[in-house]
């Protein structure tokens, strides 16, 4: 009697086990170095399982949490750098979701030096339920087949008409959680349509996207801690990236202060944020497009002329590299421009376009990439490119009269698609993905930082030199012949080397001079960039050290010191703004030595 009442017993358990579902997720928040947070619903109460480990088939770690819930938060701890790790969710005693498609990367530690590719997806206004959804979303998947992405920036408009939580599950994750969502850490950015486009909701935050989402709102990640849902920034590999909201309304006394008000908190802490952050990438994102004539007007709309007449000062004040948007379904790509805050009719190309290249970098006509330098807020190579990526899922639709923008270099409004943005060391790309099955990628944009200049080394007779260009990805076209990134060079007398790319954009001078046994040093083998230099430049040398630096001017007087005690591979110096433009002689002195080189200076 007794094997009967527990064999029916089990059969009860089992059944029961049998009929939990998942319905929503698995998906993943908070991607940290050391940390992950999982996310998953289920249609009836159970207790939260993780189990996780290097393999799918060898999940040998877990983590149980008991209370019983259908919305499921787990997060796990203590986990290795940089390192691929497969999962599964479940409850009591049944796996809901497992499988090779259930995993995650942790991110590696953020560093000025990071050099390996980071790949982030940015789209926007993705969750109309069309064909065109489903494109964007294979077309993006088959692009980037057998190349890791490590993140998904959401532009808003996440999800349609009113943001509502059965909207999220019918239009969003019901799409997004069988193919990207299990192994795709999200970085949302809250829109009109999340909002409801209601006036009162605006202020009082009461919307399904907080409650779905769990942004990094106390520095998990880097950047300064918000403490606020509505906007926060992330750090990963030498990229800082900054989530804003456009649309939602803080309270101040009794005003209600939006993104387009320069003394609100979010200004505030942006500023703050920005002035705080040491990576040499810096990407902003928020729903409303300061610049567009697709299925919104950037001059007649209100809050996009407050955006760009009050916001954009600020970005580029910091010289944030690029600012993506949504909102406009369509895509528009913006020039290397900048201060230009005015209606579109103001738009100068002699004035605000900093660089007459397309940036395309593909060998076409007038494509070369766009080339910045840190610490030249007020020279050519300053300047930013705005991107709106609003095409996830609304059919296409004709645009505003006088599409495309004076300030674009790119736009499209018949098809759609996605932006891939792939980050490696001193080199940012861009390419839009769109769901033309003939031409998938249809724009493309490069930036290249500290890119091209004068190098100088200090070697001895019959020693080996080991050469790099200054730019990542492209090609390299090497005086001696060589085609590769880096080459070793036998030095025999002083030598001039140039290496440059394929389409003739970008070219570094490497100059070896033979150490004669005087204070040149043969072990100093330092960089220095940009040369020339503009208010700031940085010397970097193979080994960490303290470094004084030295200005003389051609008659040899000293006409500016300054020292570094930090032990490190890369100092930053300032030049005084009352200097002269000119050439002069930077002396270098390092642990190992003192170098000395020509270099220029020279601002706008």
């Amino acid at each position: 009697m007794k094997n009967v009442s527990f064999i029916a017993l089990l059969l009860v358990v089992t059944n029961l086990a049998s009929a939990l579902q998942i319905i929503r997720g698995p998906y993943l928040q908070i991607s940290s170095p050391t940390s992950v947070t999982i996310r998953w619903r289920t249609d009836s109460l159970c207790t939260s399982v993780v189990r996780y480990g290097f393999s799918d088939t060898n999940l040998n770690n877990s983590y149980l949490n008991i209370s019983q819930k259908t919305d499921h938060r787990v997060t796990l701890q203590n986990l290795a750098v940089n390192t691929i790790y497969y999962y599964s969710v479940g409850g009591n005693t049944i796996t809901l979701s497992t499988g090779n498609s259930n995993y995650f990367r942790t991110p590696p530690i953020p560093s000025v030096n990071y050099n390996q590719p980071i790949r982030f997806w940015a789209v926007g206004d993705m969750s109309k339920q069309t064909p065109q959804q489903h494109q964007v979303r294979d077309a993006f998947m088959n692009y980037t087949q057998g190349n890791y992405v490590d993140g998904w920036i959401m532009l808003g408009d996440n999800a349609y008409e009113g943001g509502f939580d059965n909207e999220y599950q019918l239009g969003f994750f019901n799409y997004y959680q069988s193919t990207i969502l299990s192994h795709l850490p999200l970085f949302p950015v809250i829109g009109n349509h999340d909002y409801n486009n209601d006036s009162a909701l605006r202020k009082s935050h009461v919307v399904a996207y907080y409650s779905i989402f769990d942004p990094p709102t106390n520095a998990q990640l880097g950047g300064v801690a918000s403490n606020n849902p509505m906007y926060y920034s992330f750090d990963y590999g030498n990229v800082h990236f900054v989530n804003l909201d456009s649309y939602g309304l803080e309270l101040v006394g009794t005003n209600y202060l939006s993104l387009a008000d320069t003394n609100s908190p979010q200004v505030n802490w942006l500023k703050q944020d920005l002035t705080m952050n040491t990576l040499p990438w810096v990407v902003v994102s928020f729903h409303h497009p300061p610049y567009g004539l697709g299925t919104h007007h950037s001059d007649l709309e209100l809050d996009l002329v407050a955006i760009r007449t009050n916001l954009l000062p600020i970005l580029e004040r910091y010289n944030v590299d690029l600012v993506l948007n949504g909102h406009d379904h369509t895509y528009q790509r913006s020039n290397f421009i900048k201060n230009h805050f005015g209606l579109e009719a103001s738009f100068d190309s002699t004035i605000h376009l900093r660089q007459s290249s397309t940036g395309r970098y593909d060998g076409s006509a007038n494509s070369c990439a766009y080339i910045k330098h840190p610490g030249c807020p007020f020279s050519s190579d300053s300047g930013t490119v705005y991107v709106v990526a609003g095409s996830g899922s609304a059919a296409p639709y004709p645009p505003m009269a006088g599409w495309p923008h004076n300030a674009m270099s790119y736009s499209n409004y018949l098809n759609n698609g996605s932006l891939l943005l792939t980050v490696e060391g001193n080199q940012l790309l861009g390419e839009w993905i769109s769901n033309d099955s003939n031409q998938v990628v249809k724009d493309r944009f490069v930036i290249l930082k500290n890119a091209g200049g004068n190098i100088t080394y200090i070697s001895s007779p019959g020693a080996s030199v080991s050469l790099q260009s200054s730019w990542s990805g492209g090609s390299y076209l090497w005086s001696t012949g060589d085609t590769t990134k880096q080459i070793s060079f036998i030095v025999t007398g002083d030598t001039t080397l140039t290496v440059s790319d394929l389409y003739g954009c970008v070219q570094d001078t490497f100059t070896i001079l033979i150490s004669t046994g005087n204070s040149l040093t043969t072990k100093t083998q330092t960089k220095l960039y940009p040369n020339p230099i503009c208010k700031q430049f940085m010397v970097q040398a193979p080994y960490e050290t303290p470094m004084d630096v030295a200005l003389f001017n051609l008659q040899g007087q000293l006409v500016f010191k300054q020292q570094s005690a930090l032990f490190s591979t890369q100092h930053s110096f300032d030049i005084p703004d009352h200097f002269s433009s000119g050439n002069y002689i930077l002396e270098v002195k390092t642990t190992q030595g003192i170098e000395r080189k020509k270099i220029s200076l020279m601002c706008n």
